[in-house]
């Protein structure tokens, strides 16, 4: 028997939740100042399923008194109504940052939530939701990614994601931004300003391939929000204070990031290459869509919205360049 599509939750619907429900998710909703429409949408979508679900599923239950188990059963209808693993993984971690909110900023000053737990995030852990489907970044995955690290104010993972997408770095290159760049304000006349010159790759080898990146608005100032959020300054701006001396970002951040912190996010594993192969396409578009390499990277894409035969360019030129588009 085929699964039943998970419920989408229209106007209607929505009327039928407790108004106390309601108004506990308008105001999450409210706070989230810093994320991308689409992201806000999502998170939208996400709650008003859950809460439409706790008024089928459990008699209009409210916020306050719902539990872990109560969380469990819901994660097991989204599995069991047709939700992808994916699906799964991204509505969990929708509902787990809106329960964060309300333990950390309802219930200290809400007596009804004074046993309300802090414990969700144990409930429907997937280890093996984490699709090994290798493609670029695409934008809305980069939003994402940008989105929630925002959120979490996890600033040093913005920086990294927002200079490498938009500059296609090698995953190493980043240690080496000096902090000269941000002593000044950005021009209100340039599209970007250019980075010190740097040794790609290894700077420690006998190389002599120096590069210098083009920093956009958007990526200085997320390099400028993170190191100026240390309480510290340093000749480098990915760097860390140890025992009151400062030091580079380790060599190993970078891969560590992206495999615990990015790979989490987006459901998939990723990897710093997977950036640097964003650049490269997105840069370029049309002009090198039939590259062979090209090719390869793109079918990775189609595959993310349907399954699809060996890629035929002429056949799909439309569709990949809708999705590049995005």
């Amino acid at each position: 028997m085929a699964k039943k599509k998970v419920v989408q939750v229209s106007d209607k619907m929505w009327d039928k939740v407790s108004m106390e429900n309601k108004l506990y998710v308008e105001e999450y909703l409210d706070s989230l100042t810093t994320v991308s429409d689409n992201t806000f949408t999502r998170y939208r979508l996400d709650l008003r399923q859950f809460m439409y679900w706790m008024y089928s599923g459990l008699n209009n239950k409210p916020l306050h008194q719902i539990d872990k188990n109560d969380f469990e059963r819901y994660i097991n209808v989204l599995r069991t109504n047709g939700a992808s693993a994916n699906s799964v993984y991204t509505k969990r971690n929708s509902l787990l940052a809106f329960l964060n909110f309300i333990y950390e900023k309802i219930k200290p000053n809400n007596e009804k939530f004074k046993d309300f737990p802090n414990d969700f995030n144990q409930v429907a852990k997937q280890k093996n939701v984490i699709s090994k489907t290798k493609h670029p970044v695409t934008f809305k995955e980069y939003q994402l990614l940008v989105d929630e690290f925002t959120r979490q104010n996890y600033l040093i993972g913005v920086a990294w994601v927002t200079f490498v997408f938009y500059t296609g770095a090698n995953f190493n290159d980043f240690r080496w931004l000096k902090s000269d760049i941000l002593k000044h304000p950005f021009p209100s006349n340039a599209d970007y300003v250019l980075s010190n010159s740097i040794k790609s790759g290894n700077p420690n080898s006998n190389r002599k391939d120096f590069i210098t990146y083009k920093i956009n608005r958007e990526v200085y100032d997320a390099l400028k929000k993170y190191y100026d959020s240390n309480d510290f300054e340093a000749e480098y701006i990915f760097s860390k204070s140890v025992k009151d001396e400062i030091e580079q970002i380790a060599g190993t951040w970078a891969p560590n990031f992206c495999r615990l912190k990015a790979s989490e996010v987006l459901g998939r594993a990723v990897t710093a290459t997977d950036f640097m192969k964003s650049y490269k396409l997105y840069k370029n578009k049309e002009k090198s869509l039939r590259n062979t390499w090209d090719k390869e990277m793109i079918s990775g894409l189609l595959n993310l919205e349907r399954t699809t035969s060996p890629l035929d360019f002429t056949k799909d030129e439309k569709e990949i360049l809708k999705i590049l588009q995005d």
